[in-house]
């Protein structure tokens, strides 16, 4: 046996599980592998990389696992199965059981409990005693099975979509030194899995790069940040839920299911499901409401019972009075009592609104049809109404305030700038074509089709007509700016010797790195000689210009002196909208006779890389085309619909995984940060910053709601998870408008502790607040968190 008690044996390659890497060991690779997660490979393989690491787990980076059963099996016993243990859903009974708990529904039955027996026995009509009683029971029953069956129906819809989704998710793993093909919940820790960007896309679960092609991953579900990712050896995980957009390759698993760095999060929501019996916010309210009403009603009825009593007994009695006595206990009629009683009942139940729970059940059901016709999925009634009892929203940037589609929205070429802002009527593109000279247009467009990637194209959905991009977002900006000027990217690609593919032969390109910050592509001229095209961050390509084309095409010098003008008259500007700030380039090289000649290949002697290698010398003595500004465009309809939610006292927070700059920029376009929360700053590029609290990064909101060591770092809780404190979170989210670069992690810590929150009970820290301009909402907060990655779940 292990020392997990789970029976030990031996690996494909012959290795004992015993000696293995534990599963934490695993998972804590993922964990860090934004900081330490090299160090903590190098340390755990000696130093070996991913495929010692692969012969560590008793596999092979060439041939996989052996693919028996029983090592399937241990393997899922040690590391987990890569599959979660779904919620079985509750029968009918549970659920009309579950339903019958509410207070409202057992205030009715046991007032028709009592009702209908007392009415039978000494009520006055006996014929039409049992009709209110029943009446009683019966809109129970009706209340009880709408609502059960709803969720019941909803359920059950839910399951068998998660089924056939399970069923239809098949990846490519490498067993035997075979590709086999799997389902998801079929790979375990130690699998080859290959992937690719067109067929096998999708990540099933976490793993280390083994071996690849130009790979590049899109982690803005997990991460917000839109541009791909490369994964090389020297960036080597791969996570789960996110998808491969460029290249191809093979990685090693390392995590799986709950284990998985989305498995996580996923599992947080469940716990927290599972955790979370509270009632809905409009049920809270409702039951308050059903228990004054109950209140009210009850003395009513004990009044009425009372004022009965003493005038039609004691007060007859007492008029009576003599030498005898005030009266006689024996000649009383008790039986009045029972009659007083029934009525004092009476008016105790038609105080209690049977209908209400009714109407409520009926207009949830309405709203969750509703909902389902918009492909808004409902697995529980109440979730219809909890949005609106939100005070606070939540937002994620991309894809939710912006379009999630990159585009060009501003280009400065020819000495002039031009937006797609400043010009309702035309497009960008139209205006480019409109009033730049032809030969200029013509050399924009061309220079963005050679040199951006083959896997960067627009793809036109031919049943909505809606174009989309598939490749580098940034390269699929520009393909789409010269689609508004009327050129076919696909022909221009083709009609150019060296980059179409039956002369590819014939070109060079120089693919983009973190490393250079740029690319180009040489291609050769028909007059003889070659053209290299530059694209690249505007700061490196400016400082390789010696030219730049005015209005009419013509090439003048660029001074020291101009490049400074251009840095702060257009990039930084640039910058203070949030936009990427791409620069276009050329160079012509007439002494080249081939894409294979040295002086393409030749370095500078002085001029270097970002990272302090020699420049190539192809990509020197530039001539500059153009600058543009890349930003994911504000959807038109945010601003108003955030001023809308000002006005009705709900606030509006960015939460985003991307930088703080560029939320920052967002948020002040689209209102959520608004004059009062900004102060000016002349240093910033867009001369005024955000006040103290008001934008923070993830790190710097975790420090200051989790208790810290005096080095910095965060202490833990027994669970082993850093701890939280209300009174300092409480300090801090009345402020917040921005959390940028934020984890799911610090999602979940807002919410929680948005929801626990009694920040408006403090009368002195209310008013503290409303000095500063901050309304606090003078309830609980209810907080919603919106998105459409995973790292938006919690």
């Amino acid at each position: 046996l292990g020392d997990d008690g789970t029976d030990s044996q031996l690996g494909d390659d012959g290795t004992d599980s015993e000696s293995w890497p534990q599963k934490m060991q695993l998972m804590e690779l993922m964990d860090e592998r934004e900081s330490g997660g090299l160090r903590l490979l190098s340390d755990l393989t000696g130093g070996g990389g991913a495929e010692k690491l692969a012969s560590m787990l008793g596999s092979s980076a060439g041939s996989g696992l052996s693919g028996e059963a029983a090592d399937l099996d241990h393997r899922k016993v040690l590391f987990g199965a890569n599959a979660f243990r779904e919620k079985e859903p509750k029968s009918y009974l549970e659920l009309v059981w579950d339903a019958l708990h509410d207070a409202v529904l057992i205030m009715l039955l046991v007032l028709a409990a009592v009702q209908l027996p007392t009415e039978l026995v000494f009520g006055k009509d006996k014929s039409t005693a049992w009709i209110e009683p029943t009446a009683l029971f019966l809109s129970v029953f009706i209340i009880v099975n709408v609502s059960s069956a709803t969720d019941y129906v909803k359920e059950r819809q839910f399951k068998s979509l998660a089924a056939k989704l399970n069923q239809s998710n098949k990846k490519v793993v490498v067993r035997r030194g075979e590709q086999t093909e799997v389902t998801d919940a079929e790979i375990v820790v130690g699998d080859v899995l290959a992937f690719n960007a067109h067929s096998l896309a999708s990540l099933p679960c976490d793993g280390v790069l083994l071996s690849g092609s130009d790979v590049k991953v899109d982690e803005s579900s997990l991460t917000g940040e839109p541009d791909p990712m490369p994964k090389t050896a020297e960036a080597p995980f791969c996570v789960s839920g996110t998808d491969v957009v460029s290249g191809s390759g093979r990685m090693l698993v390392v995590a799986v299911g709950p284990y998985s760095v989305s498995g996580k999060i996923k599992m947080a929501v469940y716990h927290d499901e599972e955790e979370d019996d509270e009632a809905s916010p409009l049920f809270v309210k409702l039951n308050g409401i059903v228990e004054d009403v109950f209140k009210v009603g009850l003395a009513a009825a004990v009044f009425c019972f009372l004022a009965m009593v003493a005038l039609g007994i004691v007060y007859p009695s007492f008029r009576g009075c003599g030498e005898e006595g005030c009266w006689d206990f024996l000649e009383v009629e008790w039986l009045h009592l029972i009659e007083y009683m029934l009525t004092a009942i009476t008016v105790l139940a038609v105080a209690v609104p049977e209908g209400l729970p009714l109407a409520v059940n009926l207009a949830l059901a309405f709203s969750s049809q509703q909902m389902m016709a918009q492909n808004n999925l409902v697995k529980h009634l109440d979730a219809c109404e909890t949005m609106g009892s939100a005070t606070t929203i939540c937002s994620d940037k991309t894809g939710t305030l912006t379009a999630n589609r990159m585009s060009v929205r501003a280009v400065r070429v020819g000495g002039v700038t031009y937006s797609a802002a400043g010009d309702s009527k035309r497009s960008l593109g139209r205006q480019l074509v409109e009033l730049l000279p032809e030969k200029l247009a013509h050399l924009l467009a061309h220079l963005i089709c050679v040199d951006t990637m083959d896997e960067s194209f627009l793809e036109v959905n031919e049943a909505t007509g809606a174009t989309g991009f598939k490749g580098n977002p940034t390269e699929c900006a520009l393909l789409s700016l010269v689609a508004e000027m009327g050129y076919d990217y696909a022909a221009l690609r083709h009609d150019t010797p060296g980059r179409s593919l039956a002369t590819a032969a014939r070109g060079k390109p120089f693919m983009f790195s973190s490393k250079r910050k740029m690319m180009s592509w040489a291609v050769p001229l028909p007059r003889g000689g070659y053209r290299v095209y530059c694209k690249g961050a505007s700061e490196i390509v400016i400082a390789r210009c010696d030219a730049m084309l005015s209005a009419s095409g013509e090439a003048a010098p660029l001074s020291d002196a101009k490049r400074q003008q251009l840095m702060e008259t257009v990039v930084r500007p640039f910058a203070g909208e949030a936009y990427r700030t791409i620069a276009l380039a050329y160079r012509d090289l007439p002494g080249v006779k081939s894409a294979s000649s040295k002086e393409l290949e030749a370095t500078h002697s002085t001029m270097t890389n970002a990272d302090g290698s020699a420049a190539y010398v192809a990509e020197t003595g530039l001539t500059l085309l153009a600058l543009t500004g890349i930003a994911d465009p504000l959807r038109p309809e945010v601003p108003g619909a955030i001023e809308r939610c000002n006005r009705a006292g709900i606030d509006v927070r960015m939460v985003t995984g991307d930088n703080l700059d560029t939320a920052v920029a967002i948020a002040k376009n689209c209102g959520i940060l608004r004059p009062q929360d900004l102060e000016p700053d002349p240093a910033h590029a867009a001369g005024e910053r955000p006040k103290p609290k008001r934008a923070l990064e993830g790190r710097e909101f975790r420090a200051l709601v989790h208790r810290t060591h005096a080095d910095g770092s965060l202490a833990l809780d027994e669970e082993g998870k850093p701890e939280f404190l209300q009174t300092q979170f409480d300090k801090v989210w009345p402020y917040l408008r921005v959390l940028a670069r934020s984890s799911p992690a610090d999602k979940l810590t807002l919410a929680n502790g948005l929801n626990k929150s009694t920040v408006f009970a403090d009368a002195q820290q209310v008013e503290e607040l409303r000095r500063e301009g901050i309304v606090v909402f003078p309830d609980r907060q209810g907080g919603a968190m919106t998105g459409g990655g995973t790292n938006h779940a919690p």
